[in-house]
């Protein structure tokens, strides 16, 4: 069991996240055959994202309790929403959940 620096929940070994707050529990980096990688290899830690993570293990919960919810990660340009996406992705995968992808592009004028 991991136990939550954060909280005290005991987790289990293979959690990323404390089922609880949401807490980072280990250091890791993303690598799995599911989640295609947009960071070019980049390795670093995770860090200040607990709120932003806490909503979507809420979500995850609300979903898997049948309560759909549409989470929408949403700024400006190089201030994590990729990473926390693929850092989340990782969790979902741990709690048995499907993980797809979809992106959006921006572009000028109307189509």
């Amino acid at each position: 069991m991991l136990l939550c620096p954060s909280c005290g929940r005991k987790n289990p070994p293979d959690s990323v996240f404390c089922n609880g707050c949401a807490t980072m529990l280990v250091e890791f980096q993303t690598q799995t055959e599911n989640v295609e990688s947009h960071l070019s290899g980049v390795s670093s830690d995770f860090v200040g994202r607990q709120s932003e993570v806490g909503e979507l293990v809420s979500a995850l919960d609300d979903a898997s309790s049948g309560q759909g919810r549409l989470v929408m990660l949403v700024g400006e340009p190089g201030i994590g929403k990729s990473r926390t996406s693929e850092e989340f992705a990782v969790y979902a995968q741990q709690q048995a959940s499907e993980v797809l992808w979809g992106r959006c592009y921006e572009q000028q004028g109307m189509l």
